[in-house]
């Protein structure tokens, strides 16, 4: 993570409304996320998932355990105001050495 609360730069405010609490929760786990949308408030485009959607940054070295990390959350979001349903996805791409995890829930699931 950035080491700086997230309400302090700003971000919680900019979040799609339906996917503001998905974000919280994770980000409040630990896991520093760099992509989220809920699948309706922004107009489709080719840049647009439809689909709600967190997307959390990791390492090479961390990929698996955190990936497992955040499906063990999963299990316990909806107590916290995030739909059951999520599916996790672990991603590396060597040729820039990013790791990304991503949590998504079918289309028209809200995190609110």
């Amino acid at each position: 993570m950035t080491g700086r609360p997230f309400l302090e730069l700003g971000v919680a405010a900019a979040l799609d409304p339906g996917i503001r609490r998905a974000v919280e929760f994770f980000r409040g786990a630990g896991h520093e996320t760099t992509d989220s949308g809920d699948g309706v408030s922004k107009p489709p485009g080719p840049d647009v998932l439809p689909f709600p959607h967190v997307v959390i940054l990791s390492t090479a070295a961390e990929l698996m355990a955190e990936a497992h990390a955040v499906l063990r959350r999963c299990a316990v979001a909806p107590m916290m105001g995030v739909p059951l349903g999520a599916r996790v996805e672990a991603t590396y791409d060597p040729a820039d050495q990013t790791a990304i995890i991503m949590v998504s829930w079918p289309p028209g699931a809200t995190a609110d």
